[in-house]
């Protein structure tokens, strides 16, 4: 990642030179024309060659530079150090922005559409009784938004609180002539694990649920922390060392009449590297990023699909209540046996009876009337789109930085001078850069910086336990900084 960061600076450098051996001009006119391109007043520029034993940084030999050109030198190698980071991580920022935008709106659309199919439904086929207890379908809906949107949910305890609603809700319903009161109530919900009134249901849906939300909310904070990542990563505090070098590199070429030449590729490289070194060993930690997040992106295409698991689930709670119903007659009679027979409300059985509280059944589920989003996206299709996106990030990005070289290049020694490169990069090339990858080895302790993000990779443990076989502990390990979805796996 390092080379990486270091080859993309390099990359500016190498442009076309078509210059001999005897470049090197007697007088500074050359210079001058250069040095005033760049903004610079003419007047500092001589107009021969003179002696350099007032430069600090770059040849005392014979030059075309005063102590004011190398002073302005070197703050220009700053700025331009500084505009060349800041370029690379702004496509970096563009990256994440874009794709958490891509991803947020589609999770949302898709619980907003999958709440209003289930209203819709719900009210079509069991009519009154439906709408007189929608709150309890409206507040599930609303901690799944505040859950994915990083509130402290529990997605257990709130799936069982529903579930344990909805069994109040439909026991009242379903013996509409007695009178339950609150304790009632409370003695039924101790009988939930043996009656199973709900079928598998509960404990399938709440699998798949709490495994959907976790991968798809820490997959989009998994970006926010990129996107705020990436808004760092350009603040490179440069030491006088490194400043020093940019300038011999970039600037000291004006001083010996060739202010057209560019640097040699190793030379460019290892000054990067120099200036970058306190970065260096951050790549495996950017590169286990970028794999934590591509593993993410493959269980939200497989078992952790959000768009399956929230697209029927209309049907499936529709079928629990249904297992309910069928099986009114035996759950009345085992709560009545546990926990007594609760006083008559003086309303006849007839009046409220189990045939006028449920009266139809769902059809089967069918995956064409699914709810999508408004331009009819699947998540598969972005999963898609952003698995090439991501990758591009990682190791892949490293290919393709160098094009072929000048033959004549820069290069600071003792005696500042041009020389003859025999080496020939082309695109693709293994030694091109390396193969490194990531945008830039700040990234992943940049993260560390960031104490107001919601998902923490200031552990570096966290990111290391991602290459183990053990799928929740995968998820646990992305999940650090949330202490309700930490709780889910202890």
């Amino acid at each position: 990642m390092l080379r990486l960061r270091t080859a993309v600076l390099c990359a500016f450098s190498f442009l076309t030179l078509t210059v001999g051996a005897d470049v090197k001009t007697q007088n500074c006119s050359q210079v001058r024309d250069a040095y005033t391109a760049k903004g610079f007043s003419f007047t500092n520029v001589p107009y021969q060659e003179i002696s350099g034993e007032h430069l600090r940084v770059c040849s005392q030999e014979k030059t075309c530079c005063s102590s004011e050109m190398e002073d302005g030198f070197s703050q220009q190698s700053k700025i331009d150090f500084e505009n060349v980071l800041d370029g690379i991580s702004e496509d970096l920022r563009a990256t994440f922005v874009s794709r958490h935008k891509m991803f947020d709106e589609f999770f949302l659309e898709l619980l907003d559409n999958t709440e209003r199919s289930l209203n819709e439904m719900f009210v079509r086929t069991y009519g009154k009784p439906y709408m007189q207890n929608a709150e309890v379908f409206q507040t599930l809906f609303a901690e799944l938004k505040r859950y994915y949107k990083g509130g402290n949910v529990n997605l257990e305890e709130m799936l069982n609180d529903f579930w344990t609603r909805l069994l109040e809700r439909m026991f009242k319903l379903l013996n509409s002539q007695y009178v339950i009161t609150e304790d009632y109530l409370e003695c039924i919900n101790k009988y939930t694990d043996q009656l199973k009134p709900f079928g598998d249901v509960p404990k399938k849906l709440k699998s798949q649920v709490t495994r959907a939300f976790i991968a798809a909310r820490t997959f989009v904070q998994g970006l926010t922390v990129g996107r705020e990542v990436a808004n760092r990563v350009s603040k490179v505090s440069m030491s006088p060392a490194c400043l020093r070098a940019l300038t011999k590199i970039f600037y000291c070429p004006y001083c010996q009449g060739v202010p057209s030449a560019k640097p040699c590729k190793n030379y460019c490289l290892n000054v990067m590297k120099g200036c970058l070194a306190n970065q260096a060993d951050l790549d495996p930690e950017w590169n286990q990023y970028i794999d934590a997040m591509l593993l993410v992106t493959e269980r939200l295409e497989g078992p952790f699909n959000i768009e399956s698991v929230m697209e029927p689930i209309d049907v499936k709670i529709s079928e629990a209540i249904m297992n309910m119903q069928d099986n009114s007659v035996e759950i009345t009679h085992r709560v009545f046996q546990g926990c007594g027979q609760p006083k008559p409300s003086g309303m006849s059985r007839s009046a409220r009876g189990i045939s006028d509280v449920f009266t139809a059944r769902f059809k089967p589920y069918s995956p064409e009337e699914h709810p999508t989003t408004a331009a009819g996206t699947s998540l598969d299709r972005l999963l898609l789109e952003d698995d090439r996106g991501i990758g591009a990030l990682g190791a892949s990005a490293g290919s393709g930085l160098f094009v072929l070289q000048t033959q004549w290049c820069w290069k600071s020694t003792k005696e500042s001078h041009l020389v003859y490169s025999k080496h020939f990069g082309r695109r693709g090339s293994s030694g091109s850069s390396g193969g490194d990858g990531g945008l830039s080895s700040l990234l992943v302790f940049a993260a560390a910086w960031l104490p107001g993000s919601r998902l923490k990779f200031t552990d570096l443990e966290v990111l290391r336990s991602l290459t183990s076989n053990n799928l929740d502990a995968k998820l646990r390990a992305l999940a650090v900084g949330n202490a309700d979805l930490t709780a889910q796996f202890r």
